[in-house]
Formats: structure tokens, sequence, C-alpha cells
């Protein structure tokens, strides 16, 4: 056997071969590998032995109908492939075995050079399962996959390559800890968490999920045993092992889906995972909703009344979950967590919430005793918050006050909350809902079929879509057009962006939305600026009135003005003055920088790009490294584009 190691380059480079010769016949191969281009010179002995392995078990669709192997079988084939301890893979030396799945195994090793100074977790898979081809091609997703992803609760790859023997390996960060479902049993000192640090601590799986997402990542094997609480507290995900990319260029699955067919833990599994289904990002939010039931009750959400594949497969398709009160008989899971819980959990994805980011939104709202998005908010309901929520500094007798005179104030109440508040935040969530699930459709478009269309080409077919929705609301669609606009923007797509645009302003002044009109007249005056100076002037001027007519300014519509003021200042040769107009709105700025974390990035990048217009390097740099570590905690890194 000859000698070869590779580097995370090389690997990169020979997973490609492969993929693209898979896709030859046996026959064709051979002519193929001789037309390699001489930069392909040294990858050709590896290819080959790869490609010698793949033919002996491309015979009669025999990885698509290998035999489900139980008991003494299962547990022989395991011993297979999995190393010793002392072994050397690569540059790594097996310390001890840390577990073992159906895919692979994991030990704690190494590094025999020195090259990484602290443990790491190999991983490597059972080859006899299904033959080093495919499973060089999942580690390779793997690696591909942990490559892109750098968040604090997710587990980072520090190596990857291949051994001289043909062994794939990926060396990941070694996180020290238990699963988060024995961590909530026992707590840090013996004694079950409460259920308000059961809720923190899942807060932290799902903020990792949604910075996998915001990467076009889906996870798909969501479930306690993935999720480790370290001894600081914190909790790092693992094992994206069968997560799909729904990036375009990556998304197509090739032979990884088949080699696994639905390689996925069955009690966490969303409907559409069990019929086979396409999936987005809806089935993690499911899964999420099924770790989350757990962390709460100890049991899964379906009742059975025997234990077979057929029944939970039933049972997920069919049944429906218990609300997770009725289980651990917790007054403080009725009500708003019950709902929470049911919302994620609901059979149809479009009825689930349409992205983790709004799951987490609602945990944090019940953590603040505020009104979460997915319940009902009758008169009773919110003042029942509001009193929990001041309770400490109101005192009982207030708070008993106020309950007795609820029934008084209701048309008070009515006036001043649900027409404003209310019907705003409905408003919001039923367009974030429209737009999240508008660009479901477009990244599941990503994922499907057999031609790849470009970012741009997805979202031109989004607003054919978004054109035959005759019956849309038009409070929704002109809000659309706004946001699909953002969306050109943001390939650079400019004309576009402004055609969108105006079908947003005329949909604005047609339903008498100021803050609306006022966005989108702003940015619209910022892609003119280029061709239109003028006409860029008289949109900010009639912006600034139709925000002034508002009867309370959004943060969206003020920071979209902003941004553009501060535009409109530059090109008049005045940076100075947009760099003050800015630094004057910094301190709003940090209070919006929750809600409007798009629109705050935005700008505090535009801030640092006026310091450096100005020569001012110093103050351009601690913005630009402030932003970025901002961007990284929040999971955006990288999705700042002009």
């Amino acid at each position: 056997m000859f000698r070869f190691e590779l580097d995370a380059a090389a690997w990169s480079r020979l997973n490609e071969l492969l993929d693209a010769a898979l896709d030859r016949s046996p026959v064709e191969r051979a002519a193929w590998l001789e037309s390699l281009k001489p930069e392909c010179e040294a990858l050709k002995p590896y290819l080959c032995d790869l490609l010698s392995r793949a033919a002996a078990v491309e015979t009669g669709g025999f990885l698509e109908a290998l035999p489900r192997l139980d008991g003494a079988a299962a547990r022989e084939l395991e011993k297979v492939g999995i190393g010793a301890a002392g072994e050397i893979v690569g540059q790594y030396r097996l310390i001890r075995e840390l577990g073992s799945g159906g895919m692979g195994t994991v030990w704690l090793a190494e590094r025999v050079d020195g090259l990484i100074n602290r443990p790491v977790a190999l991983k490597l898979p059972h080859l006899v399962a299904t033959g080093r081809a495919g499973l060089g091609e999942r580690m390779a997703r793997e690696r591909e996959i942990l490559a892109t992803l750098d968040h604090r609760n997710i587990a980072r790859l520090l190596d990857a390559g291949i051994t001289a023997d043909g062994q794939p390996f990926l060396a990941l960060e070694y996180v020290e800890g238990i699963a988060i479902d024995r961590f909530c049993a026992s707590g840090d000192g013996g004694q079950p968490l409460d259920l308000r640090a059961r809720v923190r601590l899942f807060r932290q799986v799902a903020d990792a999920v949604a910075y996998a997402h915001g990467k076009l990542i889906v996870h798909r094997d969501l479930k306690p045993a993935n999720v480790l609480v370290t001894p600081g507290g914190g909790v790092k995900l693992l094992d994206f092992g069968i997560a799909k990319l729904l990036d375009e260029g990556a998304a197509k699955e090739s032979r990884l889906t088949a080699l696994s067919g639905r390689a996925l833990t069955l009690d966490y599994a969303s409907p559409e995972q069990i019929r086979g289904e396409p999936l987005t990002v809806a089935s993690d939010v499911y899964s999420l909703g099924v770790v989350l039931f757990e962390l709460l009750t100890g049991e899964r959400p379906y009742h059975l009344t025997r234990l077979s594949r057929a029944a939970i497969e039933e049972a997920i398709l069919t049944g429906e979950p218990r609300r997770p009160s009725a289980i651990a008989l917790n007054r403080e899971l009725r009500g708003d967590l019950d709902t929470i819980v049911l919302k994620a959990l609901k059979k149809n994805p479009g009825e689930r919430y349409v992205t983790v980011h709004a799951f987490v939104d609602d945990i944090q709202r019940w953590l603040s005793h505020r009104p979460v998005l997915a319940q009902p908010d009758g008169i009773g309901y919110r003042l029942r918050k509001f009193v929990r929520r001041n309770r400490a500094v109101m005192g009982v007798t207030v708070a008993f006050t106020l309950a007795v005179i609820a029934g008084v104030a209701v048309s008070v109440w009515q006036m001043f909350e649900a027409q404003t508040q209310r019907d705003a935040a409905l408003l919001h969530q039923r367009r974030a809902e429209a737009f999240s699930q508008f660009m479901g459709v477009i990244l599941h478009d990503a994922g499907g079929g057999e031609t790849q269309l470009t970012s741009t080409a997805l979202l031109e077919r989004g607003v054919a879509m978004l054109e035959g929705q005759r019956n849309m609301d038009v409070e929704v669609s002109a809000f659309m057009w706004y946001e699909v606009a953002r969306s050109f923007r943001l390939f650079g797509q400019t004309d576009r962006e402004r055609a969108l645009l105006e079908r947003s302003v005329a949909g604005a002044l047609k339903i008498g939305d100021n803050n609306l009109l006022a966005a989108s007249q702003c940015a619209l005056a910022w892609s003119m600026l280029e061709r239109d100076q003028a006409r860029a002037q008289q949109l900010f001027a009639s912006a600034q009135r139709a925000l002034s007519g508002a009867p309370r300014a959004a943060d969206y519509a003020q920071l979209e003005c902003l941004r553009a003021e501060a535009r409109l200042l530059q090109v008049k040769g005045d940076p100075a003055g947009a760099i003050a107009l800015i630094e004057r709105a910094r301190p709003k700025l940090e209070t919006t920088r929750q809600r409007q974390g798009f629109h705050y990035a935005l700008i505090m990048d535009q801030l640092a790009g006026l310091y450096r217009a100005v020569e001012r390097s110093k103050e351009s740099l601690a913005i630009s490294e402030s932003l970025l570590n901002s961007l990284r905690d929040n999971g955006r890194a990288g999705s700042l584009a002009e």
C-alpha cells in the first residue's frame, strides 16, 4: 500500500474528483482518469484505490439494498474498523473510545507531532457497513459543513484528512461534558434543574441551530445525545454527519443520501423525514420541539401503546402530541410553554415557527414574562403578563388591585394597547412569517431538482411566485416587495432592487403605511444615488415627510433612512458630516441592536467605511472588529454585502 497523506485542500479536491468519477460508469473511468490534468497526478493513486473499493460494492444496487443488521450481527459489525487504544491514525494517537454510532466511532486522541496541544475527538467511520468510498464522501461532506461553522455552541473542526490505508478522519474540538437531558435531570450538584434553567439551556441549543440555518445548513439529527453541557454551563452541538447544505452548488446530495438512506434518530424525526420528503428548516424546528418537550417533562411527546418502529412512525405521522403540562403537572408549563412546544410540533411544517429565530424569540418572551406570539393575546392574558412582569416593584396590593379593575379597564386597554402595539405586532408577525415562508420555498427549490439555480434565479422564481398570489393581503405584499428588493441588493442586482422598491412604494401609498413608505423610499434613494442624485434627494425628502407623519416611527424605517441620509452626505462630499450624523444616532442604534440586527450591522459597516474614507483607520478598525465579533456571536458573520 502506498503512503499518502492529504491536507484539507487536497482532500477537498479529491472529493470533487471522486464525485466526478462516480458519476461515470466503471467502463468510462479509465479513459477519464487518463484525461486528468497534470496537477491531479499526485491524487491519481489514491483516487484509483478508492474507485477500486467502490467497484466492489457497485453491483446490483448493493448499497441501496443493504439489509438492516440487528442483535449480534450489528454488534460484530461495529467491531470492524474502529481502531484500538494506542493505534496511530494519520497524525493522531487513539487514547480511548468516546462513543460509537451507526456510521462511525469517536475516539479521544492526541496529535503525535504536537501541532495541536490538546486532546481532540477523532471521528472514524465503520468502513464495512457501506464501503469506503461512500463513507469517504460522507466524511468529506461533514468536513465541508463543519468548516463553515464558527459558533461558540458548535463543536469546531480542527483537522481532516485520510490515512495511508484509506481511512478518512475528522479531528473535532473535544468537548468535556454530559448530554443535556442528563444534565437537566442531575444538575450541577445532583439536584435537577428548575424549569427556567432548562429553558435557558435550550435557548443556547436553538441559537446554534439558527446560526447553522443562517449558513443554509439543516442539521437533521437534533437530539439530546448530540448536545453536551460543559462544566462551565455552556452547550455544544455535535454531529453534523447527516446535515444537508441548502446552498446552491452544494445542495445536490448525490450518492450521500442514497448511501445513508434515512439516516436519522426516529424519536426526534419530523413527519416529513418519516415520509422521506425534502427537508427545510422546519424539520429542525420540529426536532427542537421534541428536544424541548423532553427537557421539560422527561418524556417524549407521544403516548405509545407498543414499542416498535412502526408504532413510533405512526404516532409522529398521525398522533397528537401531549401537552407538556399534562405530563409534568407543573403550573409553569401551562399556557405559554404548552403553546410554544405544541406550535413547534405541528404536523404541517407551515404551521410551525417559520424560523428557529422566531422559536427563540418566543422562548425569550416567556423568560421575560412577556406575551408570546404563539399565544392568543386577549385582555386577560396580557394583563396577567403585565402583573407578573411588574409584581416585584408593584407589590401584592397593587397587583391585586389591577386584577380587580381589569374589567373596568378593558375599553381603555384595548384602545391604547390593542390598536397600537397589538395590531402593529400582529401585522409585523404576519409580514415576517410570510417572508420566512417565502424564503423557505426558495431554499426548498435550491435543494430540489437536477438543475442548480443561481441565487438571483431563485429570487426571480420567487418574484414570479409572488406575482401569481392574487389574493395576498396588500399589507403583506407591499412589505414582501421591500424585503425581496433588499435580497436583490445583497447580490448586487440594483436594477431589480429599484424595480421592486417602486412596487413597495406604490403598495405602501395604497395602504397608508408611512413606515413602509419611508423605508422603501430611503432604500430607493440609496439605489438611485449613482445615476440620479436629484431624484434620490426628492425620494429622501418624501421619506422624511412620511416618517414624521407616522403614528409611531418604526425602528427599521428610521434606520433605513439614517443610512440613506449618511450616504447622501458622503456623495455630496461631506463624509465628516455623515460620520457625525451616525455618531449622534449611536445611542439609539445600541437600543435597537437586538431587534434590528441586520440594519444595525449595515449602518456600523457604513460608519467603518466612512472613517476609512477620512483616513481615520484606528476608529474604522475598532468598529469593524467590534462588528465582526457581534456578528459572530449572533451567527451572522459573512452575511454583509452591498
